[in-house]
């Protein structure tokens, strides 16, 4: 899977109402804190949700859905590092941080990625 679709992936799915949190990669339905890939799990910060999108990748093995998270990872960790100066967990738990921004940027990042045909 290309980069580019992979963060449009991760977009969609911190937009669902209740999908962005902060503070831990993935949250219940009530806000406790949870693993990533817990089924429980229904709020995830960026890095959670990409994690999320490796998961729906079934027909990979496990080191390729690796490959393909960290691949994912790195260019949006070096986007939001150029764009902010910020690692990618410091923009998503920044508390001035809201979720439209954070999806916003995803997508310019899908964007962006999709322009390097990544």
């Amino acid at each position: 899977m290309l980069i580019s679709e992979y963060l449009d992936r991760a977009a969609t799915m911190l937009a669902a109402e209740g999908g962005w949190c902060q503070g831990s990669a993935a949250k219940t339905a009530d806000g406790q804190p949870t693993a990533m890939g817990s089924e429980d799990a229904k709020a995830h910060c960026l890095d959670g949700a990409l994690y999320e999108v490796s998961l729906t990748r079934g027909i990979l093995t496990g080191a390729e859905r690796y490959a393909e998270y960290h691949a994912a990872r790195d260019y949006l960790e070096a986007h939001v590092k150029s764009v902010t100066n910020k690692t990618l967990i410091q923009f998503n738990d920044d508390e001035t941080q809201t979720q439209a921004v954070v999806v916003n940027f995803l997508k310019k990042s899908a964007e962006a990625a999709k322009a390097e045909n990544k």
